[in-house]
């Protein structure tokens, strides 16, 4: 497995725990599968083990993404029940049912998981990542509602024209679109809410037999925030309320608990493609002579990882929207769902001390960072 994975190096491979993981588990069920714990062996490759390997190999851990300042905010019980009693309030007047108080999110997607591991020796005060530029991202846009629908989602490509899209079949009601880098604009959000959230709304009204107002729960990314997305959706009798700034982690119920599960799903996803590569690429070769066999890092290029993340990616909607606990989780968790009923109540912070310590750029918001 060493061998391996420094002939991955090598030839300019990345190397992380994940495709450690992954390129083990080809290993294994090459040579003997019945070694693995799933098929009743003592093998269990998990992080631990993976960080154990890598550390042996004298492998650096850093991280791969730039330093940020931090901002401390002091008052995020009251900005939680302001923002909760102004969901109540217009929940209350408008008799707004909780299939149309909706949550969207715009989130980056790596087809490739993330590398913080590169091989240097130990004490050097510069470390080159490898795949710290990676640019193979992509912008998802999820939403769902307080009753736990799971909405067909938005995907962004980076590219100029519908050519950079992949030439795998998505769902109709998908909404597949670009920008020059992938970033969610205002272009991007009129096309989403024309073919994403009008359709649902629409169908919900039609079911209730009512022309409900609609109230659209989102944070203040700019590329939303526009007087014509502002304009048009009001055009469509949908309401907005906007988190308070820097509270997506607590308050947003797609951040709380639907985009960790999505993403560790497709890190799954690729861990399983990875070790079915591996075991190709050792297909018929002498496992007892590695050291003399050539090996080539697993194409990791966009124009393969857009192809079969493609699939990957409508196999993932089809288990979050199948598992809707994690969509109702997230409206309750941040307690909308209770304002939603009436009732506005402060969950206990004291593990924070009153004090959050966040990030001032959020790595799921799509703005102007890659992260």
């Amino acid at each position: 497995m060493q061998l391996y994975l420094k002939k991955v190096r090598q030839g300019g491979g990345a190397v992380s725990a994940r495709i450690a993981i992954a390129a083990a588990r080809g290993i294994l069920r090459k040579c003997n599968s019945s070694l693995l714990v799933e098929n009743g062996g003592p093998i269990e490759l998990n992080r631990h083990w993976a960080h154990s390997l890598l550390a042996s190999m004298k492998f650096v851990q850093r991280k791969a993404t730039t330093s940020v300042s931090k901002f401390v905010m002091t008052d995020f019980d009251a900005r939680k029940r302001q923002f909760l009693t102004d969901v109540s309030t217009t929940v209350a007047m408008e008799e707004i049912p909780g299939e149309l108080v909706l949550n969207w999110d715009q989130t980056g997607i790596k087809l490739v998981p993330s590398t913080t591991w590169t091989m240097e020796r130990r004490g050097e005060r510069r470390v080159e990542m490898a795949g710290i530029n990676d640019k193979r991202l992509i912008t998802a846009v999820f939403c769902g509602s307080a009753t736990g629908d799971f909405l067909p989602i938005q995907l962004i490509y980076k590219g100029k024209t519908a050519r950079c899209h992949p030439r795998y079949k998505f769902p109709v009601d998908w909404n597949i679109t670009h920008s020059p880098n992938h970033w969610s604009n205002e272009n991007t959000m009129v096309q989403y809410v024309d073919s994403i959230i009008l359709p649902y709304v629409n169908s919900v009204r039609q079911m209730i037999g009512a022309d409900k107002t609609d109230l659209v729960i989102m944070d203040n990314f700019k590329g939303q925030t526009t007087d014509e997305i502002t304009n048009y959706l009001e055009e469509n009798n949908i309401l907005v309320s906007y988190l308070p700034p820097i509270t997506t982690d607590r308050l947003q119920p797609m951040d709380i608990s639907v985009n960790k599960p999505a993403k560790e799903y497709l890190k799954k996803k690729f861990e399983d493609w990875y070790a079915e590569m591996v075991i190709q690429q050792l297909d018929g070769k002498d496992m007892d002579d590695l050291e003399s066999t050539e090996v080539q890092p697993i194409n990791l290029e966009m124009p393969v990882l857009k192809e079969v993340g493609a699939r990957w990616l409508v196999e993932m909607v089809e288990y979050i929207s199948s598992n809707p606990q994690f969509i109702v989780n997230g409206f309750v968790s941040s307690g909308i769902s209770s304002a939603i009923d009436g009732v506005v109540e402060m969950g206990s912070e004291s593990e924070h001390s009153g004090t959050d310590d966040i990030d001032s750029t959020d790595s799921d918001d799509c703005e102007e960072s890659d992260d």
